[in-house]
């Protein structure tokens, strides 16, 4: 029986298919098949692609893409700024597809990742993508459902934000933070730039530098250029991650060895070096410059 998909067929019942089934590999090795490889021309870092594409395991649609078949806009990024060790699958198939190219992509479910909603039991997460349109539209014109759509996904995201600045609201440092972080969106002019190609201004220079290997804990708070929170480590916890492992944008990484422990920093970060093409749904568009406020807690 043929599977329906967001307006696309994929004529095979996945649910029945192995890892043999996925021959073809990614440059990172992600595992993947064509349900349609008909396009003389491929996507070229830096063009302007369109994506429509699915997450889901054997059982369950975890997200579809919005927009519906006018695609996703996302601009193909250089796989050498790529700022996660372990690359997002979706934007390492782009270059392997053009117009109107379907593929599936494979990735194994790891126990670290089983804490999330409909991976509890899965043993396998599925990534179906189409490239609708490479380039600019002219006049595009979006539809009447795409409009409300769009609307839709503001209102949740302006949400999310109103409860995360309300969680802040009572906390002085998180406060002074936020000001200051206003303050840097509006004028967006960093007095550094690093070799990762982001601009920072380090507003209180720590002690003894992260190294790699080392866990660390920071707040932070961090901001789209309109303003809009999309997340923050002042109401409860610092964020904890080690350093040189992957785990978080290429920016923080270098943030943390920039600043020291004990010291504080303001970046500008090009969408490039925060999550790249596909975004950090609902708050994050892949096209988001973002600006972050963050303080490295001292040992």
């Amino acid at each position: 029986m043929p599977i329906r998909y967001s307006g696309l067929i994929f004529l095979c019942c996945l649910s029945f298919l192995g890892c043999n089934d996925f021959p073809e590999s990614t440059a990172h090795g992600f595992q993947f098949r064509y349900h349609r490889q008909e396009a003389e021309k491929l996507a070229q870092i830096g063009d302007e692609v369109y994506v429509q594409f699915q997450i889901r395991t054997e059982e369950q649609i975890l997200f579809e893409s919005p927009n519906g078949t006018e695609g996703l806009r996302t601009v193909l990024p250089d796989p050498e700024l790529n700022p996660i060790k372990d690359p997002d699958p979706i934007a390492d198939v782009l270059p392997l597809m053009g117009v109107g190219d379907s593929v599936t992509v494979i990735m194994p479910v790891t126990e670290d990742m089983r804490v999330a909603f409909g991976l509890e039991h899965a043993e396998r997460i599925y990534y179906d993508v189409v490239i609708r349109h490479i380039g600019p539209f002219e006049e595009r014109t979006p539809s009447k459902d795409a409009s409300l759509e769009a609307e839709a996904n503001e209102a949740e995201r302006r949400r999310i934000a109103g409860e995360l600045l309300v969680k802040i609201e009572p906390i002085e440092a998180a406060q002074t933070a936020l000001t200051t972080l206003y303050k840097y969106v509006d004028t967006a002019k960093g007095t550094s730039n690093t070799a990762a190609m982001f601009s920072y201004e380090l507003i209180r220079a720590g002690g003894q530098k992260a190294a790699n290997g080392e866990k660390v804990l920071v707040r932070h708070i961090g901001m789209r250029a309109d303003s809009l929170m999309i997340s923050e480590a002042f109401s409860e916890q610092p964020f904890q991650f080690t350093v040189g492992q992957g785990q978080v944008i290429k920016a923080w990484e270098e943030a943390v060895k920039l600043m020291g422990y004990g010291g504080a920093i303001l970046m500008e970060v090009p969408p490039a070096l925060a999550y790249g093409a596909t975004g950090k749904l609902p708050l994050v568009e892949p096209t988001d410059t973002l600006y972050y406020y963050m303080e490295l807690v001292a040992q």
